[in-house]
């Protein structure tokens, strides 16, 4: 209890550091997302447009890099042979990211997708994985006023549906603000 008391500590003292150099921010977002599937049982689908809302944290390690943990609801899906799939994720990124010239940064990182609803039109269709596992890659502009515009791909490792050869893949283009 001591530890994690300490730890605790240790890791507040360094936020509240990093918020008054200026180094802490925070932001929130929403845009619209492109999304599909890939693998060996999805040869003729069509994607799915749906929205994306979230909050995202920049903490900034040096001048040009920082490290962005974001949270954000996606709304995903596909379409295939008749099929009408829909799935709704709670998306949770850690994003590194990169200024490689004044206000375009190029970033990358893991997610995790954590399945809150999803819903197909036919019976032999029951479950969906619970946890979406993937990466990304992105790029992301920084108006002076701090606003952004972010355009990222997402790419998922683990399959959607059991038994069956279906991964994510989303295009996903957002607006936001830094406070």
């Amino acid at each position: 209890m001591k530890k994690l008391l300490f730890i605790s500590a240790i890791l507040f003292c360094s936020f509240t550091s990093l918020h008054a150099q200026g180094e802490l921010r925070f932001g929130a977002s929403a845009g619209v997302n492109f999304s599909g599937v890939n693998g060996d049982d999805t040869k003729n689908t069509d994607g799915r447009t749906g929205f994306r809302v979230g909050a995202v944290v920049d903490i900034g390690i040096t001048e040009k890099f920082s490290v962005q943990p974001v949270v954000a609801i996606s709304i995903q899906g596909w379409k295939d042979r008749g099929l009408d799939i829909k799935a709704n994720y709670v998306v949770v990124e850690a994003k590194a990211d990169y200024e490689v010239v004044d206000g375009l940064s190029l970033q990358a990182g893991p997610l995790v997708g954590f399945n809150i609803h999803a819903s197909v039109d036919q019976d032999d269709i029951t479950n969906f994985e619970s946890t979406n596992i993937g990466g990304l890659v992105a790029a992301q502009y920084e108006f002076p006023f701090e606003l952004f515009v972010n355009v990222q791909y997402d790419m998922g490792f683990s399959d959607l549906i059991p038994n069956f050869d279906a991964r994510n893949r989303n295009l996903s283009i957002s607006l936001g603000k830094f406070f």
